[in-house]
């Protein structure tokens, strides 16, 4: 391979791996704060070119063709010359300028948009197409010949605001601020209230902004700066819902326009603001939507890397039937792949994204198959050793956590050891290393080392930036099974804080599951009760979060048991072991069926609850889920 196709084959696989923030929805919402603040840095630096193109002055009439010429005719010695080109500019000015008006209807109005169009020719550097529209409307009485030298000499997109801003004034004309002179003002306000943190002042110029940018430039600059606007205002948790307005301000423009490929990019910022907000049926509903948009367009890069949303939404929702539809379809899709360049990486991708949805159902011996795959393709692929050691890890971490899932703790422990290898390179906080000491250690507490679990994972505590719920509540858990019951709570509580101020359902739902867990080892019922209500009644939705459901409802069965209100117990057991079935978890199910044998027996009916014991603990053990497996077997030796 030479080193132009080399560095072009580089540069796609550059391209695709930093479209991984938009692929994935979950952890990457807390972790990684440098991403963040590069991608607000590009969203200030979008806005800021709304307001630093000063073209107000020209905008305002016929006086930028009038004053261009003139300015040229002090740079050329013969002023015939350029008295004449002075006439086919306003010839060609004049030409512009009757199509607008019969657009607009409005004198004013095409005065300044016949000027913008002839201003962005300039602007852009298309100075060839001005001499050849200049040409195409030559008088033939006039001068026949044309010095292209003439514009070369007038450096015009160095000069030209300044001189316009010059004569509008030494000719004494009095303009009032244009609608665009007072978008760029409040863009300019909007901008530095941001960076105070004035976020309520900010969002009062943003709308005025919009507003004139609207009134001046017409829906498809509105669509645009609204866009831009949103994709600014989520990324700050206390303006989330802000920024979802002027999302959906932008998509109703892009729709009318019928402006698809920006409409889809409008799509894919919503559905990542709305799974922020905790809304995931309006997640699901916009990346639906973007899917079918692009379908049509038959933009198949954009398709499969949509596919690979979907299965990440579902996947956090563990929702592990849907995701595995599309993380197949992502597979399918990079198979299919017509880059032949790009589909190693793509391959691979879609492999590990499988593996991780088949872990979820517990189809082990198929997820490390898949795993393999992706494994094997690596050293096939001329990618940076900073990206091959994240897949190295990734891979590590998937089969670390398959090893404990079933039971096999020494295996899991050689995976785990490959941390120290990259422990230098890679940030604590970046998303594969958040999820590699998750697991690492789950290890830790399943071994009965609650101080090591909790050693383990404090390293992802470093940065206050990086609050991600799943590791609050690990270590929170694993605090109170240390007896450090009052500094789970302290933790939890800060967090909820957080989460609270962040408007974050996900964030909370979790962490109310959390603080019930930490009362109900403390045999505080009554608040143990209280908060995994809360957590269920906070993700009341359409399109519920399966484990916080799943979770809370064997808890609240539990407590109900415990207090002999066994109508009740089951009740929750049934929505608990409904939620599983949807979830296709078999972990999931098998735990929900244990709580139902515990039931039975504890109803007086223990021949069938132990039967059921067994059953459960021998089909644990055909799956390997050995910690379903301990507890039925620990549930039978209670009633040898």
């Amino acid at each position: 391979m030479n080193d132009s196709l080399q560095n072009d084959y580089s540069s796609l696989i550059h391209n695709y791996l930093q479209n991984e923030p938009s692929r994935h929805f979950g952890d990457l919402e807390y972790l990684k704060p440098q991403m963040k603040n590069k991608t607000i840095e590009i969203l200030i630096d979008q806005l800021r070119k709304f307001s630093d193109r000063d073209t107000h002055f020209l905008l305002a009439s016929k006086l930028f063709s009038q004053i261009i010429t003139k300015e040229m005719a002090q740079y050329d010695d013969n002023l015939v010359k350029s008295y004449h080109f002075q006439q086919d500019f306003l010839k060609v000015y004049n030409t512009f300028y009757d199509k607008v008006l019969e657009e607009v209807q409005n004198q004013l109005e095409a005065e300044q948009r016949t000027a913008k169009i002839l201003w962005n020719y300039i602007e852009n550097q298309r100075l060839d197409d001005i001499f050849q529209i200049v040409l195409k409307n030559r008088d033939p009485s006039l001068s026949p010949s044309i010095d292209e030298g003439l514009l070369i000499k007038f450096d015009i997109p160095d000069n030209l605001v300044k001189i316009v801003q010059r004569n509008t004034i030494s000719l004494g004309r009095s303009y009032g601020q244009s609608a665009y002179e007072l978008a760029s003002t409040n863009i300019s306000e909007a901008i530095e209230l941001f960076q105070d943190k004035n976020y309520n002042d900010m969002i009062v110029s943003l709308n005025s902004a919009l507003e004139k940018i609207q009134e001046f430039e017409g829906n498809k600059a509105g669509a645009k700066f609204a866009s831009i606007v949103g994709a600014l205002l989520i990324q700050i948790k206390s303006t989330t819902t802000e920024g979802l307005r002027f999302l959906n301000q932008a998509k109703s423009l892009y729709e009318a326009l019928g402006d698809n490929f920006h409409l889809a990019e409008c799509y894919t910022k919503l559905s990542d603001a709305y799974w922020r907000q905790g809304m995931y049926k309006k997640t699901l509903d916009n990346l639906a939507s973007e899917i079918d948009l692009l379908t049509k367009q038959n933009n198949n890069l954009a398709v499969m890397i949509t596919e690979e949303k979907l299965s990440h939404f579902f996947r956090n929702l563990s929702r592990f039937n849907e995701s595995q539809e599309w993380a197949l379809r992502h597979l399918n899709s990079a198979i299919r792949a017509a880059d032949d360049r790009m589909k190693g990486i793509y391959f691979l991708d879609a492999n590990i994204n499988y593996a991780q949805t088949l872990i979820g159902l517990n189809f082990w011996m198929k997820a490390e198959k898949h795993i393999n795959f992706a494994e094997r393709t690596i050293n096939h692929l001329d990618v940076s050793e900073e990206y091959k050691q994240r897949l190295i890890l990734e891979i590590n971490h998937m089969k670390g956590y398959i090893s404990v899932y079933r039971g096999q703790f020494d295996q899991a422990l050689t995976y785990f050891a490959k941390r120290g290898e990259f422990q230098q390179q890679l940030a604590l906080n970046s998303p594969i290393f958040s999820r590699f000491l998750r697991a690492e250690a789950t290890l830790y507490r399943n071994l009965g080392n609650f101080p090591l679990a909790i050693k383990t994972i404090q390293p992802l505590f470093q940065s206050k930036d990086s609050l991600n719920p799943l590791n609050v509540v690990l270590l929170a858990e694993l605090l109170a099974l240390h007896s450090h019951e009052s500094q789970a709570l302290k933790l939890l509580n800060r967090a909820e804080k957080v989460f609270l101020k962040w408007n974050s359902i996900h964030g909370l739902s979790r962490i109310y599951l959390s603080m019930g867990y930490v009362y109900l080892l403390m045999q505080d019922f009554s608040k143990s009760q209280k908060l995994y209500q809360n957590s269920l009644e906070i993700t009341k939705t359409d399109l519920t979060d399966l484990k916080v459901s799943i979770d809370a409802n064997l808890n609240l069965a539990y407590i109900e048991m415990e207090k002999g209100n066994l109508k009740i117990a089951k009740n929750h057991c049934a929505l608990a072991e409904e939620c599983a079935m949807m979830s296709g978890s078999k972990a999931f199910i098998l735990d929900s069926n244990l709580l139902k044998a515990n039931l039975w027996i504890n109803s007086g009916n223990e021949t069938n609850g132990i039967n059921a014991l067994k059953r459960i603990s021998k089909e644990a053990e055909e799956l390997d889920i050995w910690f379903i497996q301990q507890k039925a077997n620990f549930r039978l030796n209670e009633y040898k």
